[in-house]
Parts: structure tokens; C-alpha cells; sequence
């Protein structure tokens, strides 16, 4: 018989932590959003637009292996695009996008999209496999926890506008990452990771206050930037 999801009685909770889920998704989507205009202005709608975009693909085309070509062709003329105008579409679509293009922000939308665009094919990967029912492998169970979480479709339904938008966006890992695949991000939005415990991320805490602080110390007396600039 085909391996059982472990994390799948999570994916559908009734009662109090049904709520809690809906109310952890509503906030994530939120802060993804507000989060984005925040550092790039308004030419977030870019990379909000190529979003959108990405995802009408997967949705429309589904297990076509037009979902495939589509979402390949889609990102790489938004890298072109990156590489060659340093994310202006006015250069191509013309001068009345000029106020967005100026409009920059803390950060440029192109600095993180290359890892946004990773995000959006493996969204459209895990919906084209989940659809036409990729088998699981049958010793998917020997593996680590993470690549279970990876390989094991969900039900359609939960590849949904809402999941997408705080996959792509979300927050704490958007800027530098790292990323995972739709498939683990999701899973673990409805079941906790069971690897650490609580003395293990206080810990780990720990160790990322001291290299932040080590971080500042070292900057403070070692003009880095200056090397940088006067190469």
C-alpha cells in the first residue's frame, strides 16, 4: 500500500484549532502584504502582479504540462527583466509606469524576488505533481522529517490564493531566506516541526543574539563598507 501522510489529520482541524488556523493564515497573508509595500514601495505591485500571475498559470493550466512551460517562461522574462532594467518596466511597457519604478522603498523588489521566484515554481510544481497524483515513494518514511513534509501532496484545496500569497511573502524568511518547497511550508502551518524542542530554540536564540551582537562589534571597527567601496 502507498505511505500515509503523517501530517495529514492536521490539515482539516474542527473546533478552537480550526480557528486559531484560520486566524494564523488571515495574519500571515496581512503581514506578507503590508510587510512587501513596506520595504519596496509601490513597486512591490511588480513582483505582487508577477505573483498573481504565476499563480493564475498553476490554477488555469493544472496538470497541463503547459502549467510547467508557463511558469518557467513567466519567471525567467521577470529575471530577464531584473538583469537587464534593474526591475524598471518602463524601459518596455512605457513612461506611465515611471512613478513606480521610482518609487523604491528600503529595499528594491529585484534584490528579493530571485528568491521569490523560487518560491512560485515550487508552488506550481507541488499543484502540477498534487494533481496528477505523483506517486509517493515507499520509503518515503526512512527519510528525514522535513523531506515527508516535502514529498506528500495535499488535498486541492489547500493550494489556495491565501496559502500561496504567505508562502511567497512570508515575512520572516523574505529577504534572505532560505526557503523550502509549498508542500513542507504548508504542512508545518497546520503541524508543528517536532525536531527541537524548547530548550533547543532557546538556544538557538541565543546563538543568533550573539552573532547579531558579534555582527555589530565587528562593523563598529572594521569599515567593511569602505573596502567595498574603494575596491
Amino acid at each position: 500500500p502507498p505511505p500515509c501522510d503523517p501530517y495529514a489529520a492536521a490539515l482539516h482541524p474542527n473546533g478552537r484549532k480550526g480557528n486559531l488556523l484560520v486566524t494564523r493564515r488571515t495574519f500571515l497573508v496581512f503581514s506578507a502584504i503590508v510587510g512587501i509595500f513596506v520595504l519596496h514601495g509601490k513597486s512591490a505591485v511588480y513582483s505582487l502582479t508577477i505573483s498573481l500571475a504565476n499563480y493564475f498559470i498553476a490554477k488555469y493550466f493544472a496538470g497541463s504540462r503547459w502549467n510547467v512551460f508557463l511558469s518557467w517562461t513567466l519567471n525567467c522574462f521577470a529575471l530577464w527583466v531584473i538583469n537587464e532594467n534593474k526591475g524598471a518596466f518602463a524601459p518596455i511597457f512605457g513612461d506611465w509606469l515611471t512613478s513606480i519604478d521610482e518609487s523604491r522603498g528600503i529595499i528594491h523588489w529585484e534584490d528579493s524576488h530571485r528568491l521569490v521566484m523560487l518560491k512560485m515554481i515550487s508552488f506550481n510544481m507541488d499543484y502540477y505533481f498534487a494533481v496528477n497524483s505523483l506517486p509517493i515513494p515507499s520509503n518515503v518514511m526512512e527519510k528525514d522529517e522535513y523531506t515527508q513534509r516535502m514529498v506528500f501532496h495535499h488535498p486541492l484545496e489547500e493550494y489556495s490564493l491565501s496559502h500561496y500569497l504567505a508562502y511567497v511573502y512570508y515575512v520572516l524568511l523574505y529577504i534572505a531566506g532560505p526557503i523550502c518547497s509549498f508542500n513542507a511550508f504548508l504542512s508545518q502551518i497546520h503541524t508543528q516541526q517536532q525536531s527541537f524542542n524548547r530548550a533547543d530554540i532557546f538556544w538557538l536564540a541565543v546563538r543568533l543574539v550573539a552573532v547579531a551582537l558579534a555582527l555589530e562589534v565587528i562593523l563598529h571597527f572594521n569599515y567593511w563598507h569602505a573596502f567595498n567601496l574603494n575596491r
